[in-house]
């Protein structure tokens, strides 16, 4: 039995010793990394104890490198293309010698060492540098990543665009190497696919983005892809919460990797005046393209791990757990990268051994091992932790499962597969991963703008015309009682032909009411000039009439030497001479200038029953160049006449024969008339038509004028004329007394 014992430590001690001679034997190679590890704002430390975790996999395995250990040598670049420089040139010039690279983590600083590397010779695989610029591999010959090109972005948000039937977008960029190539190629393939892109805005980090918003909300965007990082989104949501430029109108499509609570950070920057909640809010059900960064295949990987075994290995590292550094999205992509290059390598031992030549004979400047070592890495073809690792001509890996994220609340829900190459989304049907929007359908790329022909309201004009055809009933009663009692005393000396061409004016006035309230029924523009025609011409009668009157009173009455008889063919002439006055303006307004229904746009207004219309009134109202103008010299004509009129009465004020005076008739209107003219006309010419407000203005000016005037004029020429018909005593003296008059100034009744 001991002797048994005995043999069995022997063997065992032989194996040992055995292994131990083998691990002695092994060749060591050198990775040189490079990670952004104590810089401000997103770093890559956390890839170091995924990439480490890689490296001992491989290490333990006899199918990959037997002969060799890979040994990582990690360098911290702090984000900048500088530092990162001085790094590579440390790798090359100091000891040991570094066969390929890991890293960078942001762009920049990969295209600044890989654009350098490749004059050494050197393999370079990137795990989360995402800039479309590097994917050119005539400027980074030996670049690779399995991180994914921002460019992958393109064809699912062009998806998502095209399944809603967004035909409008606009594109909000960060100017910057990470995104500039790609938002011109996200340009056109949108050209591509027909989709109008309305504007183009790009900002600078750091600065204030209220410009751009502004921009858009002027053109009315209201898809935007915006390509940014996360300092950047926070400022810029907070311009899109001060603009109005979220909710149910609006849907924002950003970068998948803002955190979910992103807007908590608003405090570290002083350009940012809004508040975390505010900034919430206007993110809120934004939508964002993602991938899977761990392989759902759901079976063993190569490392013979599944990515759940990976994630649980991963949080348990010992420099994970104590806090050394912290957990990163990107670990899987690191993971994978140090395999990628691993299989490379081990892939090239037979095409070495063929030359006589092994991997420790590498050297920076031999140009043959490397392009074996490229070759290698285009060949390699693995079902890794991040997803299956397979390098197309431009270095690049795809996704292979694309999902559509929104912002809801504090946290992000996946709630659709996007599948780019069948042009289809698959949404999500269980809750809570369902798609929400703040209306009840998702927004519409633009608002649909609808006409709306805003007419006088046909109550008003039914009111207003009825209100015309009543005063006009009026006139017509009083000329009819003007002609039956025109042999009459009273109405005989008040000259009855001149109270017919009153009246007539009136008629004409209220006529222009119903014309000028017909313009937004009817568009003519007859009709457009018809009213001014009517008013003007109404206008001429009446003053003028009534000057006439006021006129032959004066010059019987208050010239003591004879005078010639004043017939009413006389004063016809007066009227006459104002109408053509005022016949030739009108007419020369007609010709040169004449005024014709335009279509003017009123300020829009959303409807009330649809919050993706917005109501564009339209007002249909006459319109000249001029017309201030030609409004300003009628006005002026009136003028002269009603300050001579005034001046005729005024003159006339002490005439004894009381049917004759009527100054103060006159006056009374001419007052009427030129307080509502100072009142109304400035008014009206400032007021807006949309309700019927100027209608309402000037009608109301010209029925209040015109019937205040003929009540002055005729309502005491019948009280009168009744009056005569059974006068009392003192009545019969003062018509005796006004017969003296007459008798003494030598004129027939019949003359006046």
């Amino acid at each position: 039995m001991i002797r048994v014992i005995r043999i069995v430590v022997f063997l065992l001690l032989c194996i040992s010793y055995g292994r131990r001679c083998q691990c002695a034997k092994k060749i060591d190679l050198y990775l040189g990394g490079f990670f952004p590890i104590d810089n401000a704002g997103w770093n890559a430390s956390g890839l170091i104890p995924a990439s480490q975790m890689a490296i001992d996999d491989i290490n333990s395995r006899n199918d990959i490198l037997p002969n060799h250990r890979l040994n990582l040598i990690i360098g911290n670049t702090k984000s900048l293309a500088t530092l990162g420089l001085k790094m590579l040139f440390d790798f090359i010039h100091l000891p040991p010698t570094k066969i390929m690279l890991l890293g960078a983590g942001f762009s920049r600083v990969t295209s600044a060492v890989a654009g350098v590397a490749k004059y050494y010779n050197l393999i370079q695989t990137t795990f989360s540098s995402e800039s479309a610029a590097i994917s050119d591999m005539k400027s980074y010959p030996f670049l690779f990543r399995t991180c994914y090109s921002v460019d992958a972005w393109i064809s699912p948000q062009i998806t998502v665009v095209k399944y809603y039937n967004w035909t409008k977008v606009a594109t909000l960029t960060r100017r910057s190497d990470l995104y500039d190539q790609s938002t011109e190629k996200l340009l056109n393939e949108l050209h591509r696919a027909k989709i109008k892109v309305i504007a183009k805005e790009g900002f600078i980090s750091g600065s204030n983005s209220s410009r751009q918003i502004r921009n858009l909300k002027k053109v009315d965007a209201r898809i935007i892809i915006a390509h940014l990082q996360e300092e950047d989104a926070i400022e810029v949501f907070c311009q899109a919460y001060k603009n109005d430029m979220y909710g149910a109108g609006y849907t924002w499509i950003v970068p998948s990797f803002l955190t979910r609570k992103f807007w908590e950070k608003a405090a570290n920057f002083a350009n940012v005046d809004c508040t975390p909640e505010e900034i919430a809010t206007a993110a809120n059900l934004s939508l964002s393209v993602n991938f899977a960064r761990l392989n759902v295949a759901g079976n063993n990987t190569i490392s013979g791990m599944t990515p759940d075994e990976f994630l649980i290995r991963y949080h348990n590292w010992p420099s994970i757990v104590n806090h050394t550094y912290w957990p990163n999205s990107y670990a899987a992509f690191g993971y994978d990268a140090v395999w990628a290059e691993a299989l490379a390598m081990n892939n090239s031992i037979d095409r070495l051994a063929k030359l006589n030549r092994t991997l420790e004979d590498f050297q920076y400047s031999d140009s043959e091992m490397s392009h074996i070592f490229k070759e290698e890495m285009f060949n390699v073809n693995f079902s890794g932790i991040s997803n299956i690792i397979k390098f197309d001509q431009y270095g690049d890996v795809h996704p292979h499962v694309i999902y559509l994220v929104q912002h809801q609340g504090n946290v992000k829900r996946q709630v659709a597969i996007i599948l780019p190459k069948e042009n289809r989304i698959e949404l999500y049907t269980t809750p809570p991963n369902i798609i929400k929007w703040a209306g009840q359908s998702p927004p519409v790329d633009h608002v649909e703008i609808k006409s709306v022909i805003k007419k006088l309201p046909v109550h008003l004009y039914i009111i207003m015309s009825s209100l015309s055809c009543m005063a006009i009933f009026l006139t017509v009663i009083f000329m009819i009682y003007n002609n039956k009692y025109r042999n009459d005393r009273v109405i005989k000396m008040s000259s009855p032909n001149l109270n017919n061409c009153i009246l007539v004016g009136c008629i004409l006035l209220y006529s222009s009411i119903i014309s000028n309230g017909s313009i937004s029924v009817v568009s003519s523009p007859i009709l457009c000039m018809l009213a001014p025609w009517l008013t003007t011409i109404g206008f001429a009668i009446v003053s003028g009439s009534m000057f006439a009157k006021t006129y032959r009173a004066y010059k019987i009455l208050t010239t003591r030497k004879r005078i010639a008889p004043i017939h009413d063919y006389h004063l016809y002439g007066i009227v006459a001479v104002l109408i053509f006055i005022e016949t030739i303006v009108l007419t020369t307004w007609t010709i040169i200038d004449p005024m014709v229904p335009k279509r003017k746009e009123l300020p829009r207004m959303a409807s009330p029953d649809n919050h993706f219309v917005i109501l564009q009134p339209i007002l249909l109202e006459c319109y000249c160049q001029y017309n201030i103008i030609w409004l300003a010299t009628i006005l002026t004509v009136n003028a002269f006449v009603l300050i001579f009129g005034g001046f005729l009465a005024y003159e006339a004020r002490n005439i004894r024969l009381l049917v004759m005076n009527e100054s103060k008739q006159i006056a009374l209107c001419i007052y009427n008339v030129s307080l509502l003219c100072i009142i109304v006309i400035p008014i009206s010419l400032f007021l807006t038509n949309i309700n019927g407000e100027a209608y309402i203005a000037s009608s109301g000016l010209i029925l209040y004028c015109t019937t205040t005037s003929i009540c002055i004029f005729f309502i005491p020429k019948i009280k009168c004329n009744h009056e005569s018909v059974n006068p009392a005593p003192r009545q019969l003296r003062s018509v005796v007394e006004d017969n003296i008059i007459h008798a003494k100034m030598g004129y027939d009744h019949e003359l006046i």
